[in-house]
């Protein structure tokens, strides 16, 4: 695993999935996605490749923040 894989974010990388899912399949009309369904198996991994390659990991980074504070519960 990589500093970049160590360091991704589950929640973005999620939501960004789920977002551009609905997104695409309210854009795209069913008959758009009928191209996929002749790709044989190892052409259709090789489409998957290919866009895996265009995503920018950076944009799915975690976010890390600061330890808590105490809270101080005495009484003044």
């Amino acid at each position: 695993m990589g500093k970049i894989d160590a360091g991704l974010s589950d929640y973005y990388m999620v939501d960004e999935v789920q977002s551009t899912y609905r997104g695409m399949m309210i854009a795209i009309a069913p008959e758009h996605w009928s191209v996929f369904a002749d790709f044989e198996l190892e052409q259709f991994a090789k489409c998957l490749q290919d866009l895996a390659w265009r995503v920018r990991l950076k944009s799915f980074l975690k976010h890390t923040r600061a330890p808590k504070k105490k809270k101080d519960f005495s009484i003044v």
